[in-house]
């Protein structure tokens, strides 16, 4: 695994999906083969990924620090060598929000497609409850999609796969076997079809803003032209609670370097001295301190 100091080459897109995490390392199923594929959503998430004996990826740990200033990222790393986390919710949330969404189509689609069979509900009844599932997949997919949409404004590689597949299920199911079914009886309940149409619509749109978006803006793999700057001003000019949030999160990771012994002493005391936006600089001083007088001494 790559634990470089920080500032080594990855060569991976910051913005994927997730990758698929290995079952080495110190903590079974939390280690990955390089660092800079952790989609990091804190110094103390991406500490939990470094092996006894790595190098204490300084860069990255204030990388992951600030993922809510992606503008403090892009200073700190222009190149985006080190994934970010792309989506506001985790991976967990919107999978469930998926799995919601599917589960009231299957409700709704049994329910009225078992009006015409032995011991089934009352028309009311069947009504009643296929709307419900129709009004939870409808918000489920409206909350879903709108993590998305979130998340592309703001420049990053949304987490997607599973928003595909409902897409798919709300267009191909909802689409076809719920409104078919309102068609061919003809019984029109508001319950039913308010949610339903709005639903197949909410996910025909999502399709067209996807296609429309990926031509007009694909995805970059280094921050726009000029976007860098400064990293010290830019978080020193973030709200005083912010700033109070991000030195709480590096503190804490530093106690895991500090406890695990990941790194020398002398460069945990330095990088808990570091302004923010300066913690690889800072703590990576006294190595290339060391470098050079070694350096003079064969000379």
């Amino acid at each position: 695994m790559d634990g470089g100091g920080g500032d080594g080459c990855g060569g991976h897109s910051a913005y994927g999906g997730p990758s698929p995490w290995s079952e080495a390392g110190r903590v079974p199923g939390v280690h990955v083969e390089d660092l800079h594929d952790v989609p990091a959503r804190s110094a103390q998430h991406l500490v939990a990924h470094v092996r006894d004996g790595a190098a204490v990826p300084w860069l990255g740990l204030e990388v992951a620090a600030f993922a809510r200033h992606p503008e403090v990222q892009d200073a700190l790393d222009p190149r985006r060598r080190w994934r970010r986390p792309a989506d506001a919710l985790p991976a967990g949330a919107l999978v469930a929000l998926t799995l919601v969404a599917v589960l009231g189509v299957a409700v709704a689609v049994v329910l009225l497609g078992s009006e015409a069979g032995y011991g089934a509900p009352s028309p009311a009844t069947t009504d009643r409850v296929a709307g419900v599932a129709a009004v939870v997949t409808l918000v489920a997919l409206v909350a879903r999609w709108a993590s998305w949409l979130v998340t592309r404004l703001r420049g990053r590689r949304p987490v997607a796969t599973d928003l595909w597949v409902l897409l798919g299920v709300v267009l191909a199911v909802h689409g076809t076997t719920t409104l078919g079914w309102l068609v061919t009886t003809g019984r029109w309940a508001p319950e039913v079809a308010v949610p339903t149409v709005a639903a197949v619509a909410v996910a025909g749109l999502a399709v067209v803003v996807a296609v429309v978006a990926q031509r007009v803006a694909p995805y970059p793999d280094a921050a726009p032209a000029g976007a860098g700057g400064d990293p010290v001003a830019l978080a020193a000019a973030l709200p005083a609670a912010e700033r109070e949030r991000v030195a709480r999160d590096l503190a804490r990771a530093l106690d895991v370097v500090e406890r695990r012994g990941l790194a020398a002493p002398d460069a945990v005391a330095r990088a808990r001295t570091a302004a923010p936006g300066a913690l690889a600089p800072t703590a990576q001083r006294s190595a290339r301190r060391a470098r050079r007088q070694g350096a003079r001494r064969q000379d």
